[in-house]
């Protein structure tokens, strides 16, 4: 995610892109970016954003924790040590 500016007269707009691998089957279908929202006061917008996306991320991190979890001391079990 990106944000960004630009003038628009004597006023500033703001706005949140999101990026994508230009590789990935959605970028080849739709592009590699796409704007999220706009609006011209970049606190209020980045707030919006992230009403919008905490759901996302928080069930997101609910979800992949045990994975990686299971991930992580697969690849690195005997290879390290707690504390270290």
């Amino acid at each position: 995610m990106l944000l960004c500016s630009r003038d628009v007269g004597e006023k500033k707009q703001f706005g949140v892109i999101e990026k994508f691998d230009p590789n990935s089957p959605y970028a080849r279908v739709h592009g590699d970016s796409d704007l999220q929202m706009t609006g011209n006061i970049a606190f209020v917008l980045l707030q919006n954003m992230w009403k919008v996306s905490a759901p996302f991320f928080s069930c997101s991190a609910r979800t992949l924790k045990p994975l990686w979890k299971k991930i992580f001391w697969k690849s690195f079990r005997g290879k390290i040590t707690p504390g270290s």
